[in-house]
């Protein structure tokens, strides 16, 4: 009999969900130009629209289904005339020892499914996992403390009711075999195997997530996984292209994005958050990255569509 003592590239997978939904937008609708630190997915159930996807328009009809990358630019231009839009979203942190998912596997942002066999299925747990995360929304928004209250929504909160957490867990075993479904579709698209990169530079990755909030330099990370300092640069500029320092400024600003995106937080909060001694330091940080100041960002945020 089978015992698993293997260990799995997927062992280092991080699904973060942030909204399930279905969607049902008049010709009218459109939105200006988004960039958003998780990976967004639409599948079109009906209608068609054009979307610019990092500066290249893609059309999609039903059946076909969309890829927005994390941290690339995208916008709906407004259409004239023509039947309503109806699809479904799924907006997620979906990594493998913090590197996306569309990256590793090379995923293109526009495929088509209408004739595909394992469409059905699909849509079928798609379609689940939005009622069950609605449910979830319900359920947390009425043990949710009120604003009166330590702990209320300007808070940082870590919810720990028994109810919640078993519907938290049926939301994740539905996203778990929404990815699986997803998989299945993709297969004819994917590789044999995804990019391949050093344990070792996975682990630093992986360590520098858990460490952003106070300064983080070469040395440490060279010694957390027992290398020299020049061994471990060349090993992890050659599997991501960058040097660690660099990674970890480009991590920082990760952070900084889903904090404006999904907290209150105050920028100078943020700021100390992301390991950054000054306000200013992350605003000019931010800035050079993203081309708008976080605050401009946060604003923006407030208008992205779903």
């Amino acid at each position: 009999m089978y015992t698993m003592n293997e260990s799995f590239y997927a062992d280092y997978l991080r699904i973060k969900v942030r909204w399930i939904r279905e969607m049902r937008k008049p010709p009218s609708y459109a939105f200006e130009r988004m960039n958003i630190p998780y990976t967004l997915f639409w599948i079109v159930m009906d209608g068609a629209l054009t979307v610019h996807i990092d500066g290249q328009p893609f059309h999609a009809v039903k059946g076909d289904l969309i890829i927005f990358p994390p941290n690339v630019t995208f916008w709906l231009p407004p259409r004239e005339g023509g039947k309503d839009i109806h699809y479904l979203s799924l907006c997620t942190e979906l990594t493998i020892a913090g590197l996306d998912v569309v990256h590793l596997y090379k995923l293109p942002v526009i495929s088509s499914h209408l004739a595909s066999p394992s469409l059905p299925a699909l849509l079928t747990v798609w379609e689940r996992a939005v009622t069950v995360f609605e449910q979830l929304g319900e359920l947390v928004a009425s043990r949710a403390p009120s604003p009166s209250q330590p702990g209320g929504p300007s808070a940082p909160t870590v919810i720990s009711d028994t109810d919640v957490s078993v519907q938290f867990f049926g939301l994740h075993a539905e996203l778990f075999q929404w990815l699986h479904r997803f998989l299945m579709l993709m297969r004819p698209y994917l590789p044999a195997e995804p990019l391949q990169f050093d344990p070792r530079v996975m682990n630093a990755c992986d360590y520098i997530r858990q460490h952003l909030g106070r300064p983080i330099g070469l040395e440490e990370l060279a010694r957390h996984v027992h290398l020299s300092q020049s061994h471990f640069s060349h090993l992890f500029y050659k599997s991501l292209g960058l040097s660690p320092i660099d990674y970890v400024q480009k991590s920082r600003i990760q952070l900084a994005k889903e904090l404006l995106m999904n907290s209150s937080h105050t920028i100078k909060e943020i700021a100390e958050r992301t390991g950054y001694a000054e306000q200013s330091q992350l605003s000019r940080a931010f800035r050079k990255q993203e081309g708008i100041s976080p605050l401009r960002y946060r604003e923006a945020c407030r208008s992205m569509p779903k």
